[in-house]
């Protein structure tokens, strides 16, 4: 792409970290809007898909009360497979996007409610 602030659906993908189907789930969904070149192809405003992320933050409205992390969690790798932890991770992301938080990270896992480990979370 020659223009920096125009994404592809496989580079907005790529930065959100989720799959070109999932783009295309939440444009059907209308949580994102692309629009269309005269051959079809989606393509994407970076500043849109930075918001969506929580990359993309406006000095004036960033406090500490509003900064969040999010934790998905999915109890076996057929789960991952068929897509489940992508779309917590998306249903995530959207709600607390929403809200009106800002995302300074993502943890995803695979993992049994068994297991005693914990991951670490400072405040």
């Amino acid at each position: 792409m020659t223009d920096k602030n125009i994404l592809s659906i496989s580079e907005a993908a790529s930065l959100l970290g989720v799959s070109d189907e999932t783009l295309r789930n939440w444009e059907r969904d209308g949580k994102l809007t692309p629009f269309h070149t005269e051959g079809g192809h989606r393509r994407y405003y970076k500043t849109d898909i930075e918001k969506l992320a929580g990359t993309y933050i406006e000095p004036i409205k960033v406090s500490a009360g509003n900064r969040v992390g999010i934790y998905c969690r999915v109890s076996s790798h057929e789960q991952k497979q068929k897509g489940d932890l992508e779309r917590q991770v998306g249903r995530m992301t959207t709600e607390a996007l929403k809200r009106g938080y800002s995302i300074v990270s993502v943890f995803d896992e695979v993992g049994s409610g068994m297991n005693d480990k914990e991951i670490p979370v400072s405040e």
